[in-house]
């Protein structure tokens, strides 16, 4: 059964019990969602660090590293709280993460975790394999795009004109070329009635 969705308008906006909330109310919609999943993203890292790289400090309970700890945790909740009162699209969708944002925030959380943990051969074969896709693709690709191709560009595919129908067809040099009128229909309907007299003598 699909389920009711709120307007469109609303998506993005704040939930009427927080409607008044300070600094966020303020901004538009769309706006406080993703200053919330940089803070986010940012408190992830700095979490994953601390624990892979500063395990001795957290363990000995060094002041700062207990402080960060503490600051980055904070950051973190306060980030998904922020977009726990935000209106979700509740429309029906074809792919749609479920419980969100609780889902899409573990996955922030364990993916991040894991990427980190990779050794640093396995970044630097990424740094070369992303180099040399963006030199094909901004050397190359987006020069012969199809989807770079301007909009004026294109003709339209039928045009009327005094009531004749004139349909455009594109020629070998890429122009739009008139192919058709109303006397070519007349020429088609003369050629119709002739073979309906060739199958009657028949």
């Amino acid at each position: 059964m699909i389920k009711s969705s709120q307007s469109h308008d609303d998506i993005g906006k704040l939930k009427k019990p927080f409607v008044r909330l300070p600094l966020v109310s303020a901004l538009p919609p769309g706006q406080a969602s993703t200053v919330s999943v940089l803070l986010m993203t940012v408190s992830v890292v700095c979490f994953w660090l601390l624990v892979l790289h500063g395990t001795a400090y957290l363990a000995s309970a060094t002041w700062w590293a207990v402080l960060i700890l503490i600051v980055v945790c904070i950051g973190l909740v306060l980030s998904f709280l922020l977009l726990c009162v935000h209106e979700q699209n509740t429309s029906f969708l074809t792919f749609q993460v479920p419980l969100a944002p609780l889902v899409p925030t573990l996955s922030i959380f364990l993916n991040i975790g894991m990427m980190l943990q990779l050794k640093s051969f396995t970044w630097i074969r990424l740094a070369v394999w992303l180099l040399i896709g963006f030199v094909i693709y901004f050397g190359y690709g987006i020069w012969h795009s199809a989807e770079n191709r301007p909009l004026l560009s294109c003709k339209p595919v039928v045009s009327y004109s005094n009531g004749d129908v004139t349909s455009l067809t594109a020629e070998p040099d890429s122009r739009a070329v008139a192919k058709t009128s109303k006397d070519d229909y007349d020429d088609d309907d003369k050629d119709k009635d002739k073979d309906k007299d060739n199958q009657q003598l028949k």
